[in-house]
């Protein structure tokens, strides 16, 4: 187990390595994870606020709590506009 881990981490070193050896994309790939992962919190939050829970039931009763079905209710309203 300790081999797999040893060799595991020298992959990713190396890649690691690599990657610093071209500065430029390096630092943009770092703002491309940041920006994704900024994204990912905005639209979670998006999709479990109450507000938007109790606007969609009001509208259709049918979805119930979950997300998905929110979410893609959500895109249909946006659609429709």
């Amino acid at each position: 187990m300790t081999f797999f881990l040893r060799e595991l981490f020298l992959f990713f070193w190396r890649d690691l390595q690599i990657a610093r050896s071209y500065r430029s994309p390096l630092v943009l790939e770092a703002i491309q994870a940041l920006f994704g992962t900024a994204m990912f919190y905005y639209i979670a939050r998006f999709v479990d606020s109450p507000e938007l829970r109790a606007n969609l039931k009001r509208r259709d009763p049918s979805l119930g709590d979950d997300p998905v079905a929110i979410f893609a209710r959500a895109r249909e309203l946006k659609d429709s506009f």
